[in-house]
């Protein structure tokens, strides 16, 4: 009989349930956080067909060559910048004004090269 209010079994495997409280908690390992803050920049979609397919899937290529959690956000609605089809949900029309964020240890290196290609025409002659 168990005297302990929490009866921790077996899997399938034979590893025993742990709980995730208490003293089991304590000891995981934590992921080392970043000490740098968000980094923004506000751009402007220059091109005259806007933030279509192509340049959506080429920002989304070059968000995803760092490991930083890169954003981009209009008006109100944010999506991820490593993901074309959330990309192309912002409507993003020529004169748009965007506001890119990144967070983690190349975010001013990932800031850096979107804002770039959205100075240099989202890619497009």
């Amino acid at each position: 009989m168990c005297t302990s209010p929490i009866h921790l079994r077996e899997n399938d495997s034979g590893v025993p349930f742990t709980p995730l409280f208490g003293s089991a908690f304590s000891t995981m390992p934590r992921q080392a956080q970043p000490s740098n803050g968000v980094v923004s920049a506000l751009v402007t979609v220059s091109n005259t067909r806007g933030l279509h397919l192509r340049c959506a899937g080429e920002l989304a290529k070059l968000a995803t060559a760092f490991s930083s959690r890169i954003s981009i956000r209009k008006g109100k609605h944010q999506v991820d910048a490593k993901s074309m089809l959330e990309i192309v949900t912002l409507s993003a029309s020529p004169g748009s004004k965007l506001t890119v964020s990144a967070n983690g240890p190349d975010a001013q290196h990932a800031l850096d090269a979107i804002v770039s290609f959205f100075n240099n025409n989202l890619g497009e002659p």
